[in-house]
């Protein structure tokens, strides 16, 4: 049963750590790539301004013009991205074993 409450805690806490990174993340990218804010910026859609900001600079992380720049910060980003998706992985799979052995 504590299992449970730790694992979900635990899950918890790293995706509000990957969203006040990606947070951090965004101002940076305001501040030294400035053409790349402004497509960003550009809303064809009429979406939430917010939503796809974060869409965009998401997929330019991945695959776009972000993706190919040698920034400390994108790459550290993009790697600690990684392992907490990873890690949040790891730990629902232990608690399906988890729930499946008791």
């Amino acid at each position: 049963m504590y299992f449970i409450v730790i694992a979900n805690l635990c899950i918890t806490i790293l995706l509000v750590v990957q969203f006040k990174n990606f947070a951090k993340i965004q101002r940076h990218v305001e501040k030294y790539y400035p053409e790349e804010w402004h497509k960003a910026s550009a809303n064809p859609m009429k979406a939430r301004l917010s939503t796809a900001r974060s869409a965009y600079i998401r997929e330019s992380l991945q695959y776009g013009f972000l993706s190919t720049q040698e920034d400390l910060r994108l790459t550290q980003f993009t790697r600690n991205e990684k392992r907490i998706s990873y890690l949040c992985s790891v730990i629902l799979l232990c608690g399906f074993i988890f729930a499946l052995v008791y």
